[in-house]
């Protein structure tokens, strides 16, 4: 596969250079150095002199080369391109031409309106590319060492519940297959979201819940499944009433990364208006490495897989019109793989719940233990379903 890394001869840029080489170099991969020659206009007329701005692109042109040159020397598979156009458009345009495993870029910041509304030539890459974009600061201390040595590569991957987390999971998962990595998988929940969601009395005192904390270590070991390849793997789950940027820093200040693998959700230029993104605000403050992973695309309708059910929730009442049809149809959806039903009515009145009970028994085919299918009866009392 390819890494195409964006080269613009700044410090960043260098440092960027740098990664991607050892990481092809330990992939197997093939090194692409885009350079995006922009050409501006003069101050005048807009016309530009011609033919020095010939020279200077074959300048970079020649700095490019002798950069990849450099690069043959110790192994590495590296071609050079210089492209016109906007670094970001080009360094999309080439990913989207050529599939990569990667883009890596260096961090580059932008001050005033302009950053308000189109941020850094980083952050716009990384949200609107299709392929992950590594981000590398100026002083990626951890990954340099580890570019130099024979430890495996730490790496820090924040999980949320985004199609962006899960595309994550995957490409780390892959790159275990070829790197030795040991990896640490961190979620931060906002606690009244958590305990509504799992249906928990709210928590006034602001106490970590260790019984959230494990339901949703569990929820994780679903959601990523076995983890392939060598090095460690540990999950870590936390209550968090800060900001996600600023609680994955602290993160990272008790436990070093030398790669943190984000999510990129695709967003519009006006949300920039109401917040930062966490990409753009961990850009800020950390100098960690920052890998943007985006969504997959959605797979066709003759990919995608039907989903096979372990537990329904069927609402039954007990008109006598109604024919118990919820629980007919629930009944029928596990049937020949089992599974658990949760029949669930609402009463008025506490009074009334033995005769619901009751009735709701009768509801229970008798050949659902014959196929493997456990009931759980719910009565609730309440006004409204």
């Amino acid at each position: 596969m390819d890494i195409i890394c964006g080269v613009d001869f700044t410090e960043a840029g260098g440092e960027a250079t740098q990664i991607a080489a050892q990481l092809a170099l330990r992939l197997g991969d093939r090194l692409i150095l885009a350079h995006a020659w922009e050409q501006v206009a003069g101050p005048d007329d807009g016309d530009t002199d011609l033919d020095a701005a010939a020279q200077a692109r074959q300048a970079a042109q020649d700095e490019l080369q002798t950069r990849a040159t450099s690069l043959q020397t110790v192994g590495i598979d590296v071609v050079a391109h210089t492209l016109d156009g906007p670094s970001d458009r080009v360094l999309i345009d080439v990913a989207d031409s050529m599939g990569p495993r990667l883009l890596v870029v260096g961090t580059s910041f932008k001050g005033g309106i302009k950053a308000l509304f189109s941020g850094s030539i980083a952050e716009q890459v990384a949200q609107r590319a299709h392929y992950p974009v590594l981000i590398v600061s100026t002083q990626p201390g951890n990954m340099m060492q580890w570019s130099v040595s024979n430890r495996p590569l730490r790496v820090t991957l924040a999980m949320d519940g985004s199609g962006a987390s899960e595309s994550a999971i995957a490409w780390v998962k892959e790159l275990r297959t070829r790197l030795a990595v040991d990896l640490s998988v961190v979620h931060f929940y906002f606690p009244p979201h958590e305990h509504r969601r799992l249906g928990l009395a709210a928590d006034k005192d602001n106490v970590e819940d260790p019984s959230v904390v494990q339901t949703l270590l569990q929820e994780l070991d679903k959601r990523i499944g076995e983890m392939p390849g060598e090095g460690s793997f540990n999950k870590r789950v936390y209550a968090n009433w800060v900001s996600v940027a600023e609680r994955l820093c602290k993160e990272l200040e008790s436990h070093p990364a030398d790669l943190l693998i984000l999510g990129a959700h695709q967003r519009s230029v006006f949300s920039r208006l109401g917040e930062d993104s966490v990409i753009m605000q961990m850009l800020h403050h950390t100098q960690t490495p920052i890998l943007c992973v985006p969504s997959g695309p959605p797979p066709s309708p003759a990919e995608r897989r039907l989903p096979e059910l372990q537990t329904v929730l069927a609402a039954v009442d007990l008109a006598a019109d109604s024919q118990n049809a919820a629980a007919f149809y629930a009944y029928a959806l596990l049937r020949g793989r089992g599974g658990k039903i949760h029949l669930c009515h609402i009463i008025g009145n506490e009074e009334h719940r033995a005769l619901a009970e009751a009735a709701i028994a009768q509801m229970i085919p008798a050949q659902a233990a014959a196929y493997g299918i456990n009931t759980e009866v719910h009565i609730v009392v309440g006004s409204s379903p």
